[in-house]
């Protein structure tokens, strides 16, 4: 699977473009949230252990910048990750995308299971 990669205490989601913005949201819930697919692309779920009851996400070009982190609402423990994409496949093909090309709606909430399961895509 080339769009995420998980190991305890990581998780990278490689995105189409080299360069250029994104637009993502982040969504943490206490329970598994309903599925969506409609409008995506792509819908991947992945299973992420959290040793030290956190999860940020930062930019891979500014690792020790801006964070965005507070997703892992039970603390310490097994998550379930549901990645939603579009436009990747758009920002792969082009050599300079306009930023926002690519979304992802990433959506983390309490679970068990290692094992990616591609819901759409």
């Amino acid at each position: 699977m080339d769009l995420v990669e998980v190991a305890p205490g990581s998780l990278v989601i490689m995105t189409g473009a080299e360069e250029g913005h994104a637009c993502v949201t982040f969504e943490a819930y206490r329970k598994v949230p309903p599925l969506r697919t409609r409008g995506w692309e792509q819908v991947v779920e992945v299973g992420y252990r959290s040793p030290a009851g956190s999860l940020a996400f930062s930019d891979g070009d500014d690792i020790d910048g801006r964070a965005f982190g507070g997703f892992t609402l039970a603390g310490k423990g097994s998550y379930r990750v549901r990645i939603h994409v579009r436009g990747r496949d758009r920002a792969i093909a082009e050599i300079a995308p306009p930023d926002g090309t690519e979304e992802y709606l990433i959506m983390i909430y309490p679970g068990t299971g290692g094992k990616a399961v591609v819901r759409r895509g």
